[in-house]
């Protein structure tokens, strides 16, 4: 009993001090990124209220561009939705490869799985990166119709119906989910069942003893893992899929950007 006691201990101690490690290489590395992201000279013109973006378009056609605002947005959601089509088709090949390896029986073929895996797991990493950085583009250009409009037409696209006409409890009937972040949540869903299934098929001899205790117990539990992440997901749909609240108002921040050599140009805000 004192000699699984001793192990154990021992075995702990080694995890412990190896997750403190990562943690340290983390955290290293995102101050690392930082430093370097707040690097260089803002040569651009902040936007923060109606009047000042009115005036960088005063000598130009306003009609014209909310024209352009609404065709560029409808092509970014066009984009988005080809975007997830493509992720969708590779990723499930790659779910389709991944089991038809371990049907297989066959242990060489098994140790496919885990090239397979890591595959997997980028596409699905890239999958949702790709999905946060086309609903920027998006929101970029909806801002823009919400700005033009108000000076050209009115507000047209800011006048929705009022969300308390739509029942959540009545399955049938319409509600103010988000198609676009519903799609993000599934996507970082997908992010935690491929590195479930990497840590699954990471090979023996590439983790260290310590680790190796470890990895076995993340299998050990891994219906139980993935049955309380499922439900933190499904509830997560449910609760933060909503699209945004009527009564937040839309803000207007924008950066203009400069041509030219930045020493001919100051950064300045309206």
């Amino acid at each position: 009993m004192q000699d699984i006691n001793r192990r154990f201990k021992i075995s702990w101690l080694g995890i412990r001090r190896s997750t403190q490690s990562c943690f340290r290489s983390i955290a290293s590395w995102i101050c690392f990124v930082r430093r370097n992201l707040g690097r260089g000279e803002l040569i651009a013109t902040e936007i923060k209220t109606i009047e000042a973006y009115e005036a960088v378009f005063k000598d130009f056609n306003k009609a014209e561009a909310l024209k352009y605002a609404l065709d560029i947005r409808k092509f970014e959601i066009d984009l988005y939705w080809k975007r997830a089509a493509y992720f969708w088709s590779l990723i499930a090949a790659t779910f389709a490869g991944f089991f038809a390896l371990a049907s297989t029986g066959d242990k060489t073929l098994a140790t496919l799985m885990f090239p397979v895996s890591c595959i997997g797991l980028v596409l699905a990493v890239g999958w949702y990166a790709v999905n946060r950085g086309s609903k920027y583009w998006q929101e970029n250009w909806e801002r823009h119709v919400d700005a033009l409009e108000e000076i050209e037409i009115g507000p047209l696209y800011k006048t929705t119906l009022k969300l308390t006409l739509f029942d959540f409890f009545k399955p049938l009937a319409g509600f103010r989910y988000s198609v676009s972040k519903i799609n993000q949540i599934i996507s970082l869903y997908i992010v935690f069942v491929w590195s479930g299934l990497f840590i699954h098929t990471i090979p023996k001899q590439v983790l260290p003893p310590n680790l190796e205790s470890l990895k076995s117990s993340l299998i050990g539990m891994g219906p139980q893992i993935l049955a309380i992440l499922t439900s933190i997901f499904v509830f997560s749909i449910l609760l933060f899929g909503l699209s945004g609240s009527q009564k937040k108002s839309r803000q207007i921040r924008f950066l203009r950007s400069h041509l030219g050599d930045k020493s001919d140009v100051k950064p300045k805000a309206d």
